[in-house]
């Protein structure tokens, strides 16, 4: 994440209890951090977890878990880890730490996503799937013998 971040757009929040967006740092599949303040003066950054990630039941309990990890050696300066809009917010200087709170809520998700991708691609045909050798020579014998039948009966028929 840069030092300044990049300008708000225009859905992103502006004020979320005591922090004050200013720029976005960086973003997940799981949510946007943002850079601001805190409380009016205190220089902060804000994780927040995008809709979809709100919305998923496994993933609030792997943020709330994250955030609640992190208030044991850390500041956390507040937090919401459940409700419509998904934030915690830390110091600045623990702006690594706000994007470790996104990647922690999309981890297990991500691995599943993955595994349905996965799952749904057709495995490649191996050498186990080719039909058995008499299959095809019955085929083989069997539009031979359907093509001999024909010009059997085309010859029949124009003479």
């Amino acid at each position: 994440m840069d030092n300044d971040g990049k300008p708000l757009l225009a859905g992103d929040p502006r004020t979320l209890g005591s922090f004050e967006a200013r720029a976005r740092l960086g973003e997940t599949a799981a949510g946007v951090v943002f850079l601001g303040e805190w409380a009016g003066d205190v220089p902060a950054v804000m994780a927040v977890l995008r809709p979809a990630a709100a919305a998923d039941a496994a993933a609030l309990d792997r943020f709330e878990a994250a955030v609640d990890a992190m208030a044991e050696d850390r500041v956390v300066l507040g937090a919401m880890p459940r409700g419509l809009v998904v934030w915690a917010v830390v110091p600045v200087e623990d702006r690594d730490e706000a994007i470790a709170l996104l990647r922690a809520a999309q981890m297990e998700a991500a691995a599943e996503v993955q595994a349905a991708k996965t799952a749904e691609v057709s495995p490649k045909p191996t050498a186990d799937d080719d039909p058995p050798w008499w299959d095809v020579v019955i085929g083989l014998i069997i539009m031979i013998s359907w093509s001999a039948m024909v010009t059997y009966l085309i010859v029949q028929w124009s003479s």
